[in-house]
């Protein structure tokens, strides 16, 4: 590297007599042009996350009628019946979401002990067979159904012989901190209708390895948490945001380099004006890199099925 220009790199960032102990990376004017361009480029981001992606609920594709389609497709190319679109089932799938954000869970079972089955009850839905299943932070219903299909507790409910209803819901709400698209599908069978007469069973539901839906299956698929790793995004907007946060980071740690050689090189001589807004910028810095405004920010975050 020519003399010159390690000179003028030493004259910028390390303090001397020469530069009166104020490297000029770190001098107020260059420290407002840093704090200029972390607002710049956030706001930019949000700017365009706001036009682009107004909504998670717009965002995403997933609706009651397209998960229940996808269902009844592949039950079809298994030569089982489609099931029947049962709005009392809509109706528990719905309680069910709004429970998990309101308990800040995903899960089967709530915190509290309640299992799916309350919520059948909740209905009114009386049942001898019955199921659920669960997906979390999905953008497409072909997904969703397709991460159910690929796991063998899941698969099982939407194959199930044994079913003849489905309700399904979907919910935005923020869970864990952050906000996200929660789906629930339920799955039963009512009780046996003869001659007008409801007979109820003589027992609890099955609650066999075989039935997909009661209580073991489906709490052996919520020990069996499958987590999906999200699709590369390879859009503009991905790539702006991955580099924009790289662009916080390389920032971040050049300030906080250049502000350790300013005190470390001559103990003696401070400029503490300096010192005090080089702690601005750092702050500000951390800020833009950890303040996420919009979903689409947390875009690397899991996928869930349960």
């Amino acid at each position: 590297m020519p003399k010159r220009i390690l000179k003028k790199l030493h004259h910028y960032s390390i303090p001397h007599e020469g530069n009166d102990f104020r490297p000029h990376f770190i001098r107020h004017k260059t420290l407002v042009v840093y704090s200029f361009l972390l607002i710049a480029v956030k706001a930019a981001i949000l700017g365009l996350l706001f036009f682009t992606y107004p909504t998670p609920a717009e965002f995403s594709t997933i609706t009651v009628n397209r998960i229940i389609e996808l269902t009844n497709k592949a039950r079809q190319e298994q030569g089982l019946p489609a099931l029947k679109h049962n709005r009392i089932l809509d109706w528990a799938a719905k309680k069910k979401a709004e429970d998990m954000l309101r308990g800040n869970y995903f899960s089967h079972t709530s915190p509290e002990g309640i299992k799916p089955w309350h919520w059948f009850k909740q209905a009114g839905y009386n049942y001898t067979f019955a199921g659920e299943n669960l997906a979390m932070n999905f953008i497409e219903a072909e997904d969703a159904v397709a991460a159910w299909l690929n796991s063998p507790s899941h698969r099982d409910n939407i194959l199930s012989k044994n079913y003849e209803d489905t309700g399904v819901a979907v919910a935005v709400g923020v869970l864990g901190g952050q906000e996200t698209t929660l789906v629930v599908q339920l799955f039963g069978k009512t009780y046996a209708n003869v001659a007008g007469e409801a007979f109820a069973p003589t027992s609890p539901p099955i609650e066999s390895e075989k039935v997909a839906g009661p209580v073991n299956v489906i709490e052996k698929a919520a020990q069996q948490e499958v987590k999906l790793e999200k699709k590369k995004q390879s859009s503009f907007v991905a790539k702006f945001i991955y580099y924009s946060e790289k662009f916080f980071f390389v920032l971040l740690a050049f300030v906080i380099l250049n502000l350790i050689l300013t005190i470390i090189v001559r103990i003696e001589v401070q400029h503490k004006p300096i010192i005090m807004h080089c702690f601005i910028v750092i702050l500000l810095a951390l800020i833009m890199i950890f303040m996420k405004l919009h979903f689409i920010e947390n875009i690397r975050q899991v996928i869930n099925i349960i």
